[in-house]
């Protein structure tokens, strides 16, 4: 299917769970911040746009390392986002992250397509830190339900007027997961959500490269994908450039 199609029927199964939590607030069905709920729906669209589209050509894992960048984009981004400003053990993590990204996609730089899907997932780790940066403000002002509500309205709005000029009938088979696909969003969305509100935001990135090791358990249980070396080094300098930006941020949110 689409990517956009796919991000439709995501939007398209969450949002009757999502009314229903809303209702049950009654805290109102719009965010008081309704700028910064645009930036992170824009953002967050052209991110999922991106990672679905690499998720087709390049393995899982692969996939996950590159996404997982996005500790680096908003230790970079936050102080002119969100004025919070990072140690100057920052730019050695950088460019350890940017090193480990070089190795994960070194090897298909030069295959055509493979190198393509490797710089749309970078791309989108670009976009997702933009967009968990705006949770990081919408955090302060608006609860993680009517966050997440919102998000899932615009999102159904944006992938359903791309998905006119490009739409496929699921088969019977594609239902469930696609159900599935809505429903571990629309969870993962919540966590997420509630987190960016309680820490600071390069903490809480930090803590997603747990997906890298569950995407690579899955590559190989699902797809028999075994690991290359340039992975599984590539991944572990990005990891270490994240667990270091974690434990630069650590002084600054002591001292506040």
């Amino acid at each position: 299917l689409p990517e956009q199609e796919l991000v439709f029927w995501r939007a398209a199964f969450s949002l009757p769970l999502l009314v229903l939590l809303v209702m049950r607030a009654r805290r109102g069905w719009v965010v008081q911040a309704r700028g910064v709920l645009l930036l992170r729906s824009v953002f967050g669209f052209a991110a999922m746009m991106l990672f679905f589209w690499s998720l087709g050509r390049i393995t899982l894992g692969e996939a996950q390392m590159l996404i997982k960048l996005q500790p680096v984009w908003i230790a970079l981004l936050a102080p002119f986002v969100l004025k919070e400003r990072p140690g100057g053990r920052v730019w050695w993590c950088l460019g350890l992250a940017l090193c480990g990204a070089g190795v994960v996609l070194g090897p298909s730089l030069t295959s055509g397509v493979l190198g393509v899907a490797g710089l749309a997932a970078l791309g989108s780790s670009l976009f997702s830190a933009l967009a968990h940066m705006q949770l990081r403000k919408l955090g302060r002002t608006d609860p993680p339900d009517l966050v997440v509500f919102n998000f899932t309205a615009l999102l159904l709005v944006f992938s359903g007027v791309l998905s006119i000029p490009v739409a496929r009938t699921p088969e019977l088979g594609h239902w469930p997961v696609l159900v599935g696909i809505a429903l571990c969003a629309m969870t993962g969305q919540m966590f997420m959500t509630g987190a960016y509100r309680a820490a600071p935001a390069p903490l809480v990135a930090v803590v997603g490269y747990s997906a890298i090791p569950v995407a690579m358990f899955l590559d190989g249980v699902i797809w028999g994908t075994v690991p290359t070396v340039w992975s599984i080094a590539g991944g572990a300098l990005i990891i270490a450039s994240g667990v270091g930006l974690a434990y630069a941020h650590k002084p600054h949110r002591e001292r506040a």
